[in-house]
Order: structure tokens, then C-alpha cells, then sequence
């Protein structure tokens, strides 16, 4: 139960409004419980408003708001120039040198947001507040920055997922200003050990304060499991590049087994994907589902027998879609990249190589498929207890509202 007085202020990209951010919606449900009040802070507003708990609301605060660049060097100037040079002589130094008065721009229009964000925290009592970024975006540099400059004491906490905290996904190989955003955030909270392992060899100097807290997907049921003639593959995520599902339609092309793939998503490698499944042997058939809302996708995981997940993604972090899989007790596949390896074990199914031969990956499908139906049912319920102990909401959202964000808060 929520305590009186206790606010959490959440910022996010999108959520509540449109499509992205899906699997906030579980969170959110367990934050409204335990805060007397939920604010969030969208960075866009676009698309349709989704459903909230009576005790959440969204509030605006506009960030790249007109402002004086003479007034405020005139208040800031010394302090915007030592932040300036020190990211220059930061360990990125000789790569920072090109576009230097963009990026001296960029950190001026921060410092105008940082100002705008100590005016929306002064309505807040920090001892009863905690300030949460979803990510580790420019929310979490405009929150820190502004409590670098003095304007607030709030406790500001940031999650980490994947390419918000991969140096390596980065064009220019780093995060503008990111040494000064960790030494003024309180805490970082990646969702995987990869993540933590990365910031704490990126930032030893503030490893203590980087911690892992994994995302986790409520108990929706069971997957139904039968004994089948068709073997079915269901993939979920937007047909970008990144995702490689092209691959998958290659793995399926060295498939002698009566097989049907589902895929659950939008894009634009799409109409190349369709292509593909056009040209797919007579034996495997293809349903693209589109984009649907979440509850479509469990549903179906619910009806619907699934014998194998599969994620082909080049990029990272720990895949929700993964945890919603093992949570019914499918079997799922992942590559060597990022969080990944950290849910796909011997428990949930196997992991690949990040340039796997689609044929070597052919042939694990035949070889599970060949077991006996006792062994398999075996398996499926072991990837339900990996689900279980590692990736359950109650068990991973309680405890970080615990030991994250209402540990430090007077009650």
C-alpha cells in the first residue's frame, strides 16, 4: 500500500501516449501502489493515451523552452565552460574536438532545460520525493545537471537498458556530458548485469553507485502444449535492420518439418520479410500479424501452442518479449549480444552465435523438435521456473521499489 505523502515523479519517452514503452504498463501498476501519487513527464505527446491508475496523472514540462543565451552565460558562463572542458579533456577528449560549438550549443540549451527543471521540482518536498528517469535519455542529463547547478536536492534515479548505455552503439563512440551526468545522478539502475558491468568499466570512479535491477512480466498463464503436427515459431518485435528477422525466414528455408511462423510486429524490412516468406518451401507457412496491442499477443500465447520464440537481434538489452515467452514456458532463442545470455540459458532453450550459419540453428530447431513429448513438457516447465526466480514482476518490481526508490524516502 501506497504511504501518505510519498510522490514519485517518472519520466519517460512516450508513455502513456501511443505505442512504445509497453512494458511500463506492468510497472507502472506496481508503482502506483506503493506511491501516494505518480507524476509522469512524456517527452513527446503523440498518439493515443493509454489507461492509467487513479493515483497516476500526466504533467507537462516543456523542455527546449525560448531562452536568453546572453543571460544565461551571464549567470552560468564560468560553470558551463568547466563542464564544457571537461568533457574535452574527459577520456573522449580528441574525438570531442570536432563540432565543438555544436556541442557547446547543446549544453547551453541543457543548462536553459536544467534551470526550467529546478522551477518544477521546487513544488516538491524533496525528503518525500524521488525523481525517476526510465531511461538513461536527456531526461536524466536535464535532472542531474539541475541538481548540479544547485537548484534542487531531490534523490534522482536513472534505469539503463541498452543503447541508452553502450557506449559502442554510439556513432561518435560516447555520451555527450555523460561523465558529469554520473557524477551528479544519484543512482544508476541498468536492468541487466551486461549493462552493469559496462557503466562500472566505462565510470570506476562512480561504480558505487551503479547497481542492476531486471525488468520483470507478470503470470499470464500457460502456453498450451500438445502433441502437434505443425511446429510453431512466433518472433515480436519491429521489422527494423537491427532485428535481423530476415534470418529467421533463412533458418526456416533449411527446415524440412512442418513448421508456422507468426510475427508480430511492423516495420520497414516488412515488405522485404513478406518477400521472403513468399519465396519459403511449401512446408512453412507465414502469418504477419501487424502491430497489435500487448494484450493480443499474450492472448494468443494463452490459446495458442508456440514451440519456439525466436530473437535474431544483433542489438540488446534484456528483450521484454523474451520475458513474456519463458513466462508461458516457451522455449526461447537469443544471440551472444548484450543482456541476452543472461535469460536465454540451458534453462529457457539455446543461445546462438551473434553471425550464426542459419542452417547449424535448422538443424537445433530438428533435433528439439525429435524429442519425446515427455522430455519436452519437462523442458517447457523448467523455463517457467527460470521465469519464476528471475524474471517475475512482483519479485523484481517490489524489490526495486524497495531498495531503489522508497528506501531513501521518509514515510
Amino acid at each position: 500500500m501506497s504511504s501518505p505523502g510519498r510522490t514519485l515523479l517518472l519520466f519517460t519517452s512516450s508513455y502513456p501516449f501511443g505505442v512504445g514503452e509497453e512494458f511500463i504498463e506492468t510497472e507502472i501498476e506496481f508503482l502506483s501502489q506503493h506511491f501516494h501519487e505518480v507524476h509522469i513527464f512524456p517527452l513527446l505527446k503523440t498518439g493515443a493515451k493509454r489507461s492509467l491508475p487513479a493515483n497516476v496523472s500526466v504533467k507537462d514540462f516543456r523542455l527546449y523552452a525560448p531562452y536568453s543565451r546572453v543571460k544565461l552565460f551571464l549567470r552560468k558562463g564560468r560553470t558551463l565552460l568547466t563542464w564544457y572542458n571537461r568533457q574535452r579533456n574527459a577520456r573522449h577528449g580528441s574525438a570531442y574536438s570536432a563540432g565543438r560549438w555544436k556541442k557547446f550549443n547543446f549544453l547551453m540549451h541543457r543548462f536553459s532545460d536544467a534551470d526550467e527543471a529546478g522551477k518544477l521540482l521546487s513544488a516538491y518536498q524533496p525528503e518525500q520525493t524521488v525523481v525517476y528517469s526510465y531511461w538513461f535519455n536527456i531526461w536524466t542529463m536535464v535532472l542531474a545537471f539541475s541538481k548540479g547547478l544547485g537548484y534542487h536536492t531531490h534523490r534522482v534515479l536513472t534505469r539503463g537498458h541498452g543503447g541508452d548505455i553502450d557506449e559502442q552503439r554510439k556513432k561518435a563512440g560516447f555520451f555527450l556530458f555523460r561523465s558529469i551526468e554520473m557524477e551528479f545522478v544519484d543512482r544508476v539502475v541498468p536492468v541487466s548485469a551486461y549493462g552493469r558491468q559496462l557503466l562500472r568499466t566505462y565510470y570506476p570512479e562512480f561504480a558505487k553507485k551503479i547497481g542492476m535491477s531486471r525488468l520483470g512480466v507478470e503470470n499470464k498463464g500457460e502456453n498450451p502444449f500438445a502433441h502437434s503436427e505443425t511446429f510453431r515459431i512466433v518472433t515480436c518485435s519491429f521489422a527494423y535492420a537491427l532485428k535481423r528477422l530476415h534470418l529467421v525466414a533463412e533458418v526456416l528455408s533449411h527446415l524440412e518439418i512442418k513448421t508456422e511462423w507468426v510475427h508480430f510486429g511492423e516495420g520497414e524490412q516488412l515488405s522485404r520479410l513478406k518477400q521472403l516468406a513468399a519465396a519459403l518451401p511449401k512446408n512453412i507457412s507465414v502469418q504477419f500479424a501487424g502491430h497489435v496491442p500487448n494484450s493480443a499477443v499474450i492472448d494468443f500465447y494463452r490459446k495458442n501452442q508456440v514451440d519456439l520464440f525466436m530473437n535474431v537481434s544483433e542489438l540488446e538489452g534484456i528483450p521484454v518479449s523474451i520475458m513474456e515467452a519463458i513466462s508461458f514456458g516457451i522455449p526461447v532463442t537469443g544471440c551472444k549480444i548484450g543482456g541476452v545470455p543472461e535469460i536465454v540459458v540451458e534453462e529457457t532453450g539455446f543461445l546462438l552465435e551473434k553471425d550464426f550459419d542459419p542452417a547449424v540453428v535448422a538443424g537445433k530447431i530438428r533435433n528439439y523438435h525429435q524429442l519425446d513429448f515427455e522430455t519436452k513438457l519437462n523442458f517447457r516447465e523448467g523455463v517457467k521456473k527460470f521465469w519464476v526466480n528471475n524474471f517475475n514482476a512482483k519479485k523484481n518490481y517490489g524489490e526495486f521499489i524497495r531498495t531503489e526508490l522508497t528506501g531513501t524516502i521518509q514515510s
